[in-house]
Order: C-alpha cells, then sequence, then structure tokens
C-alpha cells in the first residue's frame, strides 16, 4: 500500500527530500525503518500538495499552515507531531517520528522543511492597527482612523469605521490593506490587498466575488481592545 502512494507521487517525493535537512539519527532511522521512512516522504509531498490550495501570492496564512500540520498528522499514524515554526518570515514545518523499539529501547528524529513559496505575514491585523495609532500620535481609538504609510516599498493603509451589518460584525471594525510594489501581468500597478484575521492578505478581485472572505477583511474591534494590548 505505501509503495502505491509513492509512487502516485514520486516526483513531488523527490523534491520534499531536497527540501528537508537530515541529523545522523533519522538517517539511521530510515535505513531501519525503509517502510515508515515512505510513509513520511508521502506525508512531505502531502504538505506540498494542500499548501497548493492555500498559497496566495507566494504566501500562506499561519491558521491554514497549522491546519495542514495536523491533517498531515491525523492522516499519517509514523508522525508522532508536526509543529508549525516561523523563521526569517518563513515557513517551516517541523515534525518527530514515532518512536520504534528496537532491542528495548527507542529511536526517533526531527527534520526541518523550508517551504521556499510559503512566506507568512509574521505581524498580525492588531499590530498594524498598533502601528497606525503610533503613527497619529495617539494610544485611543476615536470614532475613526485612518493612516496611510509606506515601508520596504510596501503602501499600507488602516481604516477604522463603525460595522457594515451586511459582513456580520458590531461595534467598530478594522481593515488593514496593503500595495506591493512593481507591476502586474498586464504591466499596470499591483492593486490593494486585504488581510484578515488569521494573517492572510486577500486581493480586492477574490473579496468581490467572496463574500466568506469580505467578511473576514472587517476585523471587530473589541470594546476593551487597548493598543497596550499588542
Amino acid at each position: 500500500k505505501v509503495k502505491l502512494i509513492v509512487a502516485k507521487i514520486k516526483g513531488g517525493v523527490d523534491k520534499a527530500k531536497n527540501l528537508f535537512s537530515k541529523n545522523k539519527e533519522m538517517e539511521e532511522w530510515e535505513k531501519k525503518n525503509p517502510e515508515k521512512a515512505a510513509e513520511v516522504d508521502s506525508g512531505l509531498a502531502e504538505i506540498g500538495e494542500l499548501e497548493k490550495a492555500k498559497i496566495v501570492d507566494r504566501k500562506i496564512a499561519r491558521k491554514d499552515a497549522e491546519d495542514i500540520a495536523k491533517t498531515v498528522q491525523r492522516n499519517y499514524s509514523v508522525f508522532k507531531q508536526i509543529e508549525v515554526i516561523v523563521r526569517d518570515a518563513k515557513v517551516w514545518y517541523r515534525y518527530t517520528v514515532n518512536p520504534v523499539a528496537e532491542n528495548g529501547s527507542e529511536s526517533d528524529g526531527v527534520k526541518e522543511q523550508e517551504v521556499d513559496d510559503a512566506r507568512i505575514d509574521t505581524k498580525s491585523p492588531f499590530s498594524f492597527l498598533t502601528e497606525a495609532l503610533k503613527r497619529q500620535g495617539s494610544k485611543t481609538l476615536g470614532e475613526g482612523l485612518k493612516e496611510k504609510w509606506v515601508e520596504s516599498g510596501i503602501e499600507y493603509e488602516v481604516r477604522v469605521h463603525p460595522a457594515d451589518p451586511r459582513y456580520g460584525k458590531k461595534g467598530r471594525i478594522f481593515r488593514v490593506a496593503r500595495r506591493l510594489p512593481g507591476l502586474n501581468s498586464m504591466g499596470q500597478g499591483k492593486g490593494w490587498e486585504y488581510m484578515d484575521a488569521s494573517g492572510r492578505w486577500w486581493p480586492t478581485k477574490e473579496l468581490k466575488v467572496m463574500n466568506s472572505a469580505a467578511e473576514a477583511t472587517h476585523i471587530e474591534i473589541p470594546p476593551e481592545w487597548r493598543i497596550n494590548n499588542e
């Protein structure tokens, strides 16, 4: 059964192997447990496949990456744990294999994968709200707010206004938008994107056809929120 799975995704497995660094303990584990090692390769390849549906503009939200890790861990019993870590604004999947009894002892191994095309925005939406307030020299929110700035060539805009009932929110909400530098495939300036509560950026064209995504980018501000909370 494992061999059939590997055969179906052999290209993905080869790519996955190249992306992983190994320690000596893991290499020894693979030699002694070839079938389990094949199952690991299948799981790593599935991570890549599941990411394809979640990556937007070479970025993936932390929650989406964590959901992928949970799914693969659940589908493949060989994994003891798969966790998502962020390092230098890149997502890494770090996993540990389940121990295998050998002469009365147990062994396990850990290796990491850097996903080059799955960058994550490590800032939360409330970090941008805090930044906007600081730029205006304020520590409290008024009835409304609008602040624009440029950082590393990227335009940002934060707006605060009363919630629109159409998006299922109450009280005050805020929206975080950005526009990346450069031109799109049509030779035009890139459009605005909006961040949802999980940190994922959504292009405006997608918000126009996905009401659930539009709702997610209208982020409700808890009445008790203060700038020091961030």
